[in-house]
């Protein structure tokens, strides 16, 4: 998929209020197309991987499913927002 073919993908991400955005980087892992973004939010810092609900395989549909697909340990929230899924991680103060 070509850059912008992936940025696009992305283009209707919702943003909680009083959240900055750092910094985003856009992937692809095993042909699911995801972005990775740096935030700020009241004082705590994080991360957070998104993925689009039609370019995910019905396989990865949980919390612990992202998890294992990236690779990520340690405390983490999940939540579906509209056609996106977010996986919040890698959080300090």
């Amino acid at each position: 998929m070509n850059k912008e073919a992936l940025h696009k993908i992305f283009d209707e991400v919702p943003v909680e209020p009083d959240t900055s955005i750092l910094a985003q980087a856009y992937g692809e892992l095993d042909s699911i197309p995801f972005r990775i973004e740096d935030w700020s939010w009241d004082g705590i810092h994080g991360k957070t991987i998104i993925v689009h609900s039609d370019h995910c395989p019905a396989l990865i549909i949980s919390e612990e499913d992202v998890k294992r697909k990236f690779e990520i340990k340690g405390s983490t929230t999940f939540k579906k927002v509209g056609q996106y899924y977010f996986l919040n991680y890698d959080f300090s103060i």
